[in-house]
Parts: C-alpha cells; structure tokens; sequence
C-alpha cells in the first residue's frame, strides 16, 4: 500500500495520503464485523437484496453491451485514421498532430478496456453462501497478517472501491463487493467511528 502511505523519505508527499496500518486496521474492522454475521441474519439479507443484486446485474449487462459497441466502433476509427495518413508525408507540425491523435484514441480504447473489464468482474461475481462467506474472511483475515507488503496492497484494492482523505483522516469509504450490498453507510461508519484515521 505504498501509494497510500505518508512516508515522504518514500516519496508519499501528499498531504492527503495516510498510512497503510490505517488502512490495515480498516480492513480488520471492515472483515471482523462481517465475521459475527448469523447465518439467518445473512438468509435475511441476501432475500433482501436478492432483486438490488439482479438490477445491479441487469446495469452492468446493458451498460457492457453498449461498450462492447462502442470499442468496436473506436477501434475502426483509430484503423481509418491510421489508413488514411499512413503513406501521407507528413511535415513536423502535421506529425505532432498526428501523433497526439494517435495518443488521445489508445488512452479512449484502453479507457473502455479498463471498464469492460470492471464490467466482467462484476458480472461473474455470484450472492455468496453464508459457509462460502465466513471461509472467504477467514482467508481474507490471514492474509491481511502474514501477507507481503505487495499482496495486503492487492487485498485493499479487492476490498475499498474508494476512499477519501483529508488533512491524514478518513472521512468517507466505499467498499467493492460482496461488502458493498453487506453492508449501510450508516451502519460502516458505526463500525469504524473513532478508529484510526476515521473522524
């Protein structure tokens, strides 16, 4: 979790960067809450928000055949425009132009690639078994104490979509899933108020 650490001799200058036992300490508390959930508790839960899971599906579905679409498209532009210069002599101020074109379509390509594969992850991901649940934060929990530095960093990628800092706090998280629909706001802020780095 370098990239979050406030260690300037490390490079961490950011003011709004805080230090990875923080972030170990939120992933604790984030698995330990998740651990004491009762399998009725859970079976309630996952009726619950059954139909929210299958419209999170149903979004993700159309929104990555829209993409899929779209990157066909992208990429038969990116062909044309290449075709279309590629035995043009071209002077240098025609060439930077060229060349900055040529850059602003691959990041667009490599954007909608990211997202599509964001997409697919999510639309791979099954409601989890109450048995299934409990031995994925046993894991999740060894982990986070015996892993390296590189493989916890994964693991707080896997777990925390977002989080926002100020002034070296904490004072907003969102979380990938199968925690995300486990969990409130409300009720994750209860579970982290007054811990490191949570105002």
């Amino acid at each position: 979790m370098n990239f979050w650490c406030q260690n300037k001799r490390k490079g961490c200058s950011s003011s709004g960067s805080i230090r990875s036992k923080v972030i170990l300490e939120i992933l604790t508390r984030i698995y330990d809450s998740f651990r004491t959930i009762t399998e009725e508790d859970f079976n309630a839960y996952s009726t619950k928000n059954r139909e929210e899971f299958k419209q999170k599906h149903n979004l993700a579905f159309k929104e990555s055949t829209a993409l899929k679409q779209l990157l066909t498209k992208k990429r038969n532009d990116s062909d044309e425009f290449i075709a279309k210069n590629l035995n043009r002599k071209l002077d240098d101020k025609e060439r930077k132009v060229y060349e900055s074109e040529r850059k602003r379509q691959a990041n667009e390509i490599d954007g909608i690639n990211l997202r599509l594969f964001q997409l697919e992850k999510q639309l791979l991901s099954v409601p989890l078994k109450h048995q299934e649940l409990l031995n994925l934060l046993r894991n999740l929990s060894v982990s986070l104490k015996f892993a390296s530095p590189e493989q916890k960093d994964v693991l707080a990628k896997n777990t925390i979509l977002n989080l926002s800092v100020l002034n070296g706090k904490v004072v907003e998280i969102r979380l990938q899933e199968p925690f995300a629909s486990g969990i409130s706001p409300e009720n994750l802020k209860k579970i982290l108020f007054g811990g490191p780095g949570w105002d």
